[in-house]
């Protein structure tokens, strides 16, 4: 399926939008891998400290868009842990947060946080228990509409942020706990793999590169 799909690409022409490795938190702190589409933990990150790597695309104007974020929870206990998980923020955003978490303040939605859920303007809008292994976050961006909803794994949307404006681009942030050898994830597909669920009936499947 995944060489069908990457055969029907290249015939299209189609370029899809990955994880900007130039517009990241600080390399040492996150490493972009798989072809830029995996995020984890770098080489010498900073324990409890926020990273981030921005989408090569944003998305404005009255765009519908889908897209999925594969987010790994790894390690046991309430610091011992690494996480990476889905975040969506304006061109201005800085991607390096040493305190507020992504989804604390202004146009800025990050999660779902392990054992708690995604936060927008510093409220929590869509709950996730404590889970450790892999959740598929399915996101879908309503620009006319000015909404981004979220569902886990199979379940239902809902709107988790409202009020978005200007250009917004799909992000993902890394965590890493104490113990430097537990690493975990996020993992974006814009569209250049095959989506894990059915894209919502009039979004665009992914974000292609313009």
């Amino acid at each position: 399926m995944l060489a069908a799909h990457a055969a029907l690409l290249a015939s299209s022409g189609r370029q899809y939008a990955t994880l900007n490795p130039l517009d990241a938190g600080a390399p040492a702190g996150i490493a972009l891998t798989e072809g830029n589409r995996r995020a984890a933990p770098g080489p010498n990150p900073v324990a409890g400290r926020y990273y981030l790597a921005r989408s090569t695309v944003g998305v404005a104007g009255t765009a519908r868009v889908y897209w999925e974020v594969q987010c790994n929870r790894a390690g046991p206990g309430s610091t011992n842990y690494s996480y990476g998980t889905a975040v969506l923020c304006p061109a201005s955003y800085e991607m390096e947060q040493t305190a507020s978490y992504p989804g604390a303040s202004g146009q800025v939605v990050g999660g779902p946080y392990f054992g708690s859920g995604t936060f927008f303007q510093g409220v929590e809008r869509k709950t996730l228990g404590t889970v450790v292994g892999t959740v598929v976050v399915r996101n879908l961006l309503d620009m006319a509409a000015g909404t981004l909803s979220q569902a886990f794994d199979g379940g239902a949307f809902s709107v988790v942020a409202e009020g978005l404006t200007g250009t917004q681009y799909p992000a993902v942030m890394t965590r890493q706990g104490a113990d430097a050898t537990i690493r975990g994830f996020a993992l974006v597909n814009f569209g250049s793999v095959p989506f894990l669920y059915a894209v919502p009936t009039g979004a665009s499947p992914g974000i292609i590169v313009p």
